[in-house]
């Protein structure tokens, strides 16, 4: 039963609908009713479960290269995982996961769109991983001038390479590339690298952020990023591909990005569930096949005159 507050509003239950209200408004909601969704339909959500999961992990594994995100963000990003998904022609649902996916459709993703890396440096890169593995960034010339949005005493561009194994469930981050750049101070243009030997059957994902700082009467540097200006992007997306002999890919002892991080996202579980459901759909295909339905009656068999309707 709905009541009428102090303001006017309704509130609670009436019928099939619910009132409330939110931020000065009065909003009514229909009560949810079960569905009897369709076997597409269940496919179609558990994998949507699977681009989810996928999308969290990678934005978990790049939270350190922005300060905070724009609100929208959590969804784009997951609308562009199962676009790359969608646009997997040669395995089908059940079968398919991140290293199957177009990749294409991560590259240029910006993580706050209150300051896009587009706008906030005047620059493109380009980013190259080669036959022999060994990860590249072509940067253009720039110099404290190019960077917009945020005054700071001085900026830093950071490149992080994260290879994700999916099937495994981990990631790992590789050595991070700074380049710093103050007043009357710049980057020369050139290529820098990132390394090489990346673990093979991977997806390798690379970003490019700013960082700004500035610098109090103490000479410490405190840290300016906000929600309102953390520019980060996905320069780069490659799947590399697994070898028939795998080599083993050893972290050196005194390198502390070269490790695994386990990142558990249901991976088995979603994709058992949807060829449970193809089963399924496989059998009542097959029963319905077999089972031919009621007896025809010949023509020469059809009751004469009036038929009244089955009550």
């Amino acid at each position: 039963m709905a009541i009428i507050d102090k303001k006017g509003f309704f509130r609670g239950p009436v019928g099939k609908l619910n009132f409330r209200y939110y931020r000065g408004k009065q909003i009514a909601q229909s009560k949810s009713e079960n569905i009897n969704q369709t076997v597409p339909s269940r496919e179609s959500g558990l994998e949507f479960g699977l681009c989810s999961g996928s999308a969290r992990v990678m934005r978990e594994a790049f939270a350190p290269t922005f300060y905070d995100y724009d609100g929208p963000m959590v969804n784009r990003f997951t609308s562009a995982v199962r676009n790359a998904f969608t646009a997997c022609r040669h395995k089908v649902r059940g079968e398919r996961d991140m290293h199957d996916v177009d990749l294409n459709y991560l590259l240029g993703f910006q993580f706050n769109n209150n300051s896009r890396l587009t706008e906030a440096l005047n620059i493109r890169v380009k980013a190259e991983l080669s036959e022999g593995g060994k990860l590249q960034v072509v940067i253009p010339k720039f110099d404290y001038s190019y960077i917009k949005g945020i005054k700071a005493d001085h900026y830093i561009l950071r490149f992080l390479a994260v290879s994700f194994d999916f099937k495994s469930e981990c990631y790992r981050y590789h050595p991070v590339k700074d380049i710093s750049v103050g007043p009357g101070t710049g980057f020369d243009g050139g290529v820098i690298e990132l390394g090489e030997g990346f673990p093979k059957g991977r997806v390798l994902l690379l970003s490019m952020s700013l960082h700004a700082y500035s610098v109090n009467s103490l000479n410490e540097n405190i840290y300016q990023n906000s929600k309102n200006w953390s520019p980060s992007e996905i320069v780069g997306a490659w799947n590399i591909g697994q070898e028939e002999e795998m080599t083993t890919f050893l972290p050196q002892s005194n390198d502390e990005y070269l490790v695994d991080i386990s990142c558990p996202y249901n991976r088995e579980r979603l994709l058992k569930r949807i060829n449970d459901i193809k089963l399924l759909r496989t059998d009542a295909s097959a029963q319905k096949e077999k089972d031919p339905g009621p007896a025809q009656i010949p023509i020469t068999e059809l009751p004469e005159g009036d038929i009244s309707f089955r009550k």
